[in-house]
């Protein structure tokens, strides 16, 4: 059985040099406003997430927490998983492989989010902006870098 997955990229946040570090760079509020109408749009599209798995930084957690309240999702069942804050292609892919559902939301950084949208569903060559998000159907319930998918739908913000 094949598994949806929603690459999605978290919503606009303040610079680098406007907090101590970027761990905790927080959602501006066009991100959250971004993030909010991503996430309306991916439930318009009957892309309803059963899992949602993010990045532990404060804007992937507060990009995350947003969509969640859209797909009437509990916050406090959202995943955490410190390896996608800087993580590479292998870890987002070994992240999705240890989750037992069919749909599943990915709240990441880039490059990661354009890379892995690009490689699997030929989106976002010329970039992936905050906010954007990528839904594509794998063939196979386990994914690697050889799996092969269909876009199911893609928006990328300016």
């Amino acid at each position: 059985m094949g598994k949806t997955v929603i690459f999605m990229r978290h919503g606009k946040a303040t610079y680098a040099e406007d907090v101590f570090n970027d761990f905790e760079r927080p959602l501006v509020a066009r991100g959250r406003q971004e993030a909010k109408q991503t996430a309306v749009l991916l439930k318009e599209n009957n892309l309803i997430p059963e899992m949602i798995l993010s990045s532990p930084a404060t804007r992937t957690a507060g990009t995350a927490q947003i969509a969640a309240h859209i797909f009437d999702y509990l916050a406090e069942q959202i995943v955490y998983h410190a390896p996608l804050y800087m993580g590479r292609t292998h870890e987002y892919i070994d992240a999705i492989n240890n989750l037992k559902a069919n749909c599943i939301l990915i709240v990441g950084h880039n490059p990661e989010m354009q890379a892995l949208a690009f490689h699997f569903g030929k989106v976002g060559q010329a970039g992936f902006p905050t906010s954007s998000a990528v839904a594509l159907q794998f063939e196979d319930g386990i994914i690697s870098v050889q799996s092969k998918a269909v876009v199911l739908g893609e928006w990328l913000r300016e």
